[in-house]
């Protein structure tokens, strides 16, 4: 583990009356290969299925997730891999036994810390942001219609005003269900991180803030990074949408200043992720 990693975290309900969050920040963690060293396990889930199916199965999901990656000695993408096809298998099992629960599943984004390497894995709509050079970019793909229709639009097949208006827009494409996986987001080799780099793990309720006012609040709360997510989610509260959904974020501050790199960065983005 880099030790000196800021870490900030939060959940809040939001306008709803039950929280379908689940998160865990598991620290130094032996990676059980001499390759890696030891690193941190970030995990953040986004529950579906109502007050008692939603909450289930992202805690399910995170724990199952958990345990299994600790029982394993791969590489770390294989883990992540053996990891989520267990937290699919539990929600499954947990159907099976209890026919009243189906239809609950869950986002997940895990990902992996270790030294100035990070990995993921993510099924969903949940994003995975860098933040770096005061520019916010999002890492993991979205399983949701929304690049679907941004790309109809961008191809001109629909307009922009109602590919952002669809009502299909936050429909998932994929999530953990149980069921056999349609679509998962891996890193098979590690993304450098560089320092000064934000990482942002998130469920879909943070998104009420623009990515430009997350970026402004995230450098204003410099000077105590500890705050990084307690401000973002104060942010969220403040639009006060009526329909505002949970917001769970879990922010990994690393240490140092960041050196401008912009092109280089961009490139080996658009490249990694193909």
């Amino acid at each position: 583990m880099t030790k000196t990693i800021d870490y900030a975290y939060g959940t809040i309900q939001g306008a709803r009356d039950y929280q379908e969050d689940s998160y865990g920040i598991f620290l130094d963690m032996d990676m059980q290969q001499d390759q890696y060293g030891n690193g941190d396990l970030l995990i953040v889930c986004d529950g579906m299925g109502g007050h008692i199916g939603g909450a289930a199965a992202s805690k399910m999901v995170k724990e199952a997730f958990f345990d299994c990656f600790c029982d394993h000695d791969f590489a770390i993408p294989d883990c992540l891999s053996i990891s989520l096809n267990a937290a699919n298998k539990a929600v499954a099992d947990h159907v099976a036994g209890h026919p009243d629960m189906e239809g609950m599943g869950t986002t997940l984004i895990a990902a992996v810390i270790t030294g100035m390497s990070l990995y993921w894995i993510s099924v969903g709509d949940s994003p995975l942001w860098l933040i770096r050079d005061g520019e916010i970019s999002r890492l993991n793909k979205d399983h949701s219609m929304a690049p679907v229709l941004d790309k109809m639009a961008a191809m001109g097949e629909m307009s922009e005003e109602d590919a952002l208006t669809d009502a299909t827009r936050n429909q998932l494409r994929s999530a953990i269900v149980g069921e056999e996986l349609s679509m998962i987001d891996l890193t098979t080799q590690a993304f450098d991180l560089l320092p000064g780099d934000c990482v942002i793990l998130a469920t879909d309720g943070v998104e009420t803030v623009p990515r430009e006012k997350i970026v402004s609040l995230i450098e204003g709360a410099d000077q105590d990074r500890s705050k990084r997510a307690e401000v973002l989610l104060d942010a969220v509260s403040s639009f006060q949408d009526p329909h505002q959904d949970n917001a769970t974020c879990v922010i990994a501050s690393i240490p140092g200043e960041g050196k401008s790199k912009k092109s280089n960065f961009w490139q080996k983005l658009f490249g990694h992720r193909g």
